[in-house]
């Protein structure tokens, strides 16, 4: 809503398609911020286990419970990370 008014106070007519992209483009925006913080905490942990110690398949099967990833899931952070 707020950027909707934001368009209105400099004068552009915001018809129901623009209401609608705007609003797209807000959840769109907010989707990759909340997808981009718990990539970092994937990561995150794992770099913290691999800190402790800890070998890569119990790194790999705690990170694919606690965030419920696909088995390519984890191969791909941990290959990223490695």
């Amino acid at each position: 809503q707020e950027k909707i008014e934001a368009f209105e106070e400099q004068g552009i007519i915001i018809d129901d398609q623009l209401e609608s992209g705007v609003s797209d483009m807000c959840n769109y925006g907010s989707y990759v911020a909340q997808s981009s913080r718990r990539e970092g905490r994937i990561e995150g942990a794992i770099e913290s286990l691999r800190d402790l110690g800890i070998a890569e398949r119990e790194i790999a099967e705690k990170i694919k419970v606690k965030y419920n990833l696909t088995d390519e899931e984890v191969d791909e952070y941990l290959c990223v990370n490695a």
